[in-house]
């Protein structure tokens, strides 16, 4: 397999190095790597939320389809999606079917969940976490097969 898209920080040395590889690297900033977004400008990891709508009567297939379509690989935001996941477990002891509205209690519950769930694409995480020594330096490659 050929080395499609690649790329570093920091990024004013993109361009001095990128002549010396013949494969087609990447210079947009952020950048999509395994499913979060890494900014190379301040070197910080991000989770994109899509903006999500849900119908007036709320099932248990759309709770499930919202709270399963948020991608974490890293565990970044297991804290705010346990309370999603502790109200499936309330939706699945009332053994509701797939399409029957919700209880009122429960919607409130996942409503007020959903509004404040975009205020997670705000969180920053640094990249490299660790002693201030750059003494000593090593390579990683992250490899994305799915584009």
């Amino acid at each position: 397999m050929d080395l499609r898209l690649w790329t570093f920080r920091p990024i004013e040395y993109h361009a001095d190095l990128s002549k010396d590889f013949t494969t087609e690297s990447t210079l947009e900033n952020p950048v999509p790597v395994l499913g979060i977004i890494w900014d190379r400008k301040d070197d910080n990891l991000s989770i994109s939320i899509d903006d999500v709508s849900v119908s007036e009567n709320l099932s248990k297939r759309e709770i499930l389809s919202v709270t399963k379509a948020i991608f974490d690989p890293l565990g970044f935001l297991a804290y705010a999606l346990l309370p999603a996941k502790l109200l499936l477990q309330q939706i699945w002891a009332t053994k509701s079917d797939w399409d029957t509205p919700l209880p009122e209690e429960i919607k409130v519950n996942f409503l007020k969940w959903l509004g404040n769930l975009q205020i997670l694409t705000d969180l920053k995480i640094p990249r490299r976490i660790g002693s201030g020594d750059k003494s000593s330096w090593s390579l990683r490659v992250f490899c994305d097969s799915s584009q």
